[in-house]
């Protein structure tokens, strides 16, 4: 069993402990000292935010699983400061280590293939429907000029694990370089649209879950660039507002791989609107 292994099937239990751990100290901190420690004291439940993501279609890892259009109504809770964020198939939770500079950010979520609503119901016999699963992830995200107004770019490492049917590895590295900051004043918005790329590596069996049985090795898989618009003043920066993406498998083995062949490129879009309700 190499490092890789033992640490992934470990992932949600060091998740767990990191998380837990990082709220007991920060309360020790807070009991030993004068400083009002934000987690804590803004807010422990922070809001209620309903909305919904369009996609032109939906693409996992360099690969599209469904061309059809799909809208994904959504519903998220916040608490402790808006670090600890809750969705229906998702929780999210980050910290700083040198803030604004350094974040950790904890994952759990699903995986599928399975469109929520349609909007066109075009063929997809071509298309295999892998099984539902659920991932792990870890990610180390740096920011140029911090995480605020002097924000100029970003590079982020994430590292994923597989803990339902493949147990698979998964490392990306994103970068992401701020063109432009526009305010509008009504309503009043910060855009910020970011040239990014993205790189992905998978195991042997994590290649096998996405591009079929003959995808049996290690490599570098997939990559992606485009166009991602955030807007830091109504949203986090880890979430773009529009998407629009050019992505593509990488090497002939993964390509040319059975649930790969003939999907294996294509350009998406998408569009995520979310309203504070509470």
């Amino acid at each position: 069993m190499t490092i890789i292994d033992t640490i992934g099937m470990r992932m949600p239990v060091i998740i767990i402990i990191l998380i837990l751990s990082h709220f007991n100290a920060a309360k020790i901190q807070a009991a030993n000292s004068d400083f009002e420690l934000k987690e804590f004291n803004s807010c422990s439940f922070c809001s209620l935010k309903l909305g919904f993501r369009l996609l032109s279609l939906t693409d996992y890892r360099g690969i599209t699983v469904d061309p059809n259009p799909q809208i994904m109504p959504g519903i998220a809770a916040y608490f402790y400061n808006n670090q600890l964020e809750i969705l229906p198939m998702a929780v999210n939770y980050y910290h700083y280590t040198n803030e604004p500079y350094i974040r950790f950010r904890y994952r759990l979520y699903q995986v599928t293939d399975k469109p929520v609503i349609k909007i066109q119901n075009q063929d997809t016999t071509s298309y295999f429907r892998r099984e539902n699963t659920f991932e792990a992830q870890f990610r180390v995200e740096t920011f140029w000029g911090g995480n605020s107004d002097d924000y100029v770019a970003e590079v982020s490492l994430s590292y994923s694990k597989d803990m339902k049917n493949n147990w698979g590895d998964y490392l990306e590295l994103l970068t992401k370089f701020k063109l432009e900051s526009f305010l509008l004043d009504k309503p009043k918005v910060n855009l910020e649209p970011n040239f990014f790329a993205s790189i992905g590596w998978g195991s042997r069996s994590q290649n096998q879950y996405i591009y079929g049985p003959e995808a049996n090795t290690n490599g570098f898989n997939n990559i992606a660039y485009g166009l991602w618009l955030a807007v830091p003043n109504r949203a986090d920066r880890y979430y773009p507002i529009i998407l629009i993406k050019r992505f593509e498998t990488l090497q002939s083995k993964f390509k040319n791989a059975d649930y790969a062949k003939d999907h294996n490129n294509g350009v998406a879009i998408s569009f995520l609107y979310s309203v504070k309700v509470l």
